[in-house]
C-alpha cells in the first residue's frame, strides 16, 4: 500500500529514483549483515583515516567501515582500495548503456555479437517461436517443420551424447540451464516441445580440462574474467575459478535456497593462488593448487580481451570461460548487467586492482554521483574534472 502511494506520488524517473537508492541502501546492510554473523577484526584507527582519505577524494564517505571490515575478514588483506558493491553498481550505470543491456545479453547471439572468439558448439536456437539450425536456417514449429529440423541437425550430433539447454536470458546464478542425455532424435524432438514456452539455446556439452576436473569434476568450472575499456584500450582486471558442488553439473548452485559457490583466485602469472573461499568467507577443503599453472592462460586472457572490442557499448565486462580437454579457450556468456563484484574481490583483492584509481574517476562526475544516496556523499566536494 504505502509502495502504491509512493508511486502515485512520484512517478517516471523520480520513481526510478527512489527505487534505486532503497536497492543502494539494502545493498549496503550486506557487509553488516556479514560481520553478525562472522565476527570481524576491527580495523585500526589509522586505516580508518587512511580509508576516509582515498575515497574522500572520489567525493565519498562511508558511514562506516563494514565493508572494508568485510573484506579484511574474508581475505587478510588490508587495503583501502575494496570498493563496495553498491558504489560499484552506480560505476556500472556510467560504463555500461543500461538501455542497450537487453538486446545484447541474449545467447542465442552471443555468437552473432562476439564472433572473434570461441563458443561451445550450438545445436540449434529457439527464438520467437522458431526453429534455428546451426547455419541459421529457420524451422517453424509444426511437426513436419520440427521432423525436418530434427533430421538435419541429428546429422551433426553423435549419438548419445550429453547436451546443454540454456534459457536465452535471465540465468543467472545458473538458474534456467539444463543437462540432458540423449540417445536418438526423437529425444532432440521431445526437449524442444517441453522447452518452447522461452527462447533457448542448445549446445553440446564441454569436457573440460583435466586441470579444472581438479576442483570438482562433475560440474564445468568457469574462469571469471573481468575486463575493462579504458581509453583505447582493454585492460585485464582479474580472474577468478568458480566451482561447484560434487554432483550438480553447473558452478553455481542453490541449495535449500541458498546459493553455493567457490571461488579461487588467479595469479597474473596464470597459476592458481593458494585461498579459495566461498560467499560465506569459509574455506572448503580441497586439493592443493597452489601453483599450478593454467593450460593456455594467455590465449584466454587475449580472447577476452580481443572479444570486449567488439561489446561497444559496455566498458566493463564479467566473461565465464573455461578450458576444454584439448585446452582450448571456450566461452560460455558474457556479463554486462553487473559483472560481479564481492567474489571476485574475496579472491584477488580490489576490484580494479593497480588501475582502481582510474576506475573510480567518474565518482567525481555529477551524473553518476546521482545514483548514490547524499548520506555517501561529501557535499561541498568540488569536481575536479
Amino acid at each position: 500500500m504505502i509502495k502504491q502511494i509512493i508511486r502515485n506520488v512520484v512517478s517516471g524517473h523520480y520513481y526510478n529514483r527512489y527505487i534505486e537508492r532503497r536497492a543502494f541502501l539494502s545493498s549496503y546492510n550486506y557487509a553488516r549483515q556479514y560481520i553478525s554473523k562472522h565476527p570481524c577484526p576491527s580495523l585500526s584507527s589509522e586505516l580508518k583515516e587512511e580509508i576516509d582519505a582515498y575515497w574522500s577524494q572520489y567525493g565519498i564517505k562511508f558511514p562506516d567501515y563494514t565493508w572494508h571490515e568485510m573484506y579484511y575478514a574474508a581475505t587478510g588483506i588490508v587495503d583501502c582500495r575494496f570498493i563496495p558493491d553498491p558504489i560499484v553498481g552506480a560505476l556500472y550505470h556510467y560504463y555500461n548503456s543500461q538501455n542497450k543491456i537487453s538486446g545484447w545479453d541474449d545467447k542465442n547471439l552471443y555468437e552473432k555479437f562476439v564472433s572473434n572468439v570461441n563458443w561451445p558448439k550450438s545445436i540449434c536456437h529457439f527464438m520467437h517461436g522458431k526453429l534455428y539450425d546451426t547455419n541459421w536456417n529457420e524451422y517453424f514449429t509444426d511437426s513436419s517443420s520440427i521432423n525436418k529440423f530434427v533430421e538435419i541437425i541429428s546429422q551433426s550430433v553423435k549419438f548419445p551424447c550429453d547436451i546443454i539447454l540454456k534459457k536465452a536470458s535471465d540465468t543467472a546464478f545458473g538458474k534456467g540451464v539444463k543437462k540432458y542425455h540423449i540417445e536418438c532424435c526423437s529425444d532432440i524432438e521431445s526437449i524442444i516441445k517441453e522447452n518452447n514456452s522461452h527462447d533457448f539455446i542448445m549446445q553440446e556439452c564441454i569436457a573440460q580440462h583435466d586441470t579444472l576436473s581438479i576442483f570438482n569434476s562433475s560440474s564445468v568450472n568457469v574462469f571469471r574474467i573481468i575486463t575493462y575499456r579504458h581509453g583505447n584500450d582493454v585492460l585485464h582486471l582479474s580472474t577468478s575459478l568458480r566451482f561447484g558442488l560434487e554432483g550438480k553439473f553447473t558452478d553455481v548452485v542453490f541449495v535449500d535456497g541458498k546459493e553455493i559457490v567457490n571461488v579461487v583466485g588467479v595469479n597474473n602469472d596464470g597459476t592458481f593462488k593458494d585461498r579459495h573461499i566461498s560467499l560465506d568467507g569459509t574455506e572448503p577443503l580441497m586439493h592443493n593448487v597452489d601453483g599450478l599453472l593454467i593450460p593456455n592462460y594467455d590465449k584466454l586472457i587475449s580472447m577476452a580481451k580481443e572479444g570486449h572490442k567488439q561489446l561497444y557499448y559496455f566498458d566493463v565486462v564479467g566473461w565465464d570461460y573455461t578450458i576444454d580437454k584439448y585446452g582450448n579457450p571456450i566461452c560460455i556468456e558474457y556479463n554486462i548487467l553487473w559483472p560481479g563484484t564481492i567474489l571476485y574481490q574475496y579472491a584477488n583483492g580490489p576490484y580494479a586492482g593497480k588501475y582502481t584509481d582510474a576506475f573510480l574517476e567518474p565518482l567525481k562526475i555529477p551524473e553518476v554521483r546521482s545514483h548514490i544516496p547524499n548520506k555517501y556523499i561529501i557535499k561541498d566536494f568540488t569536481n575536479k574534472l
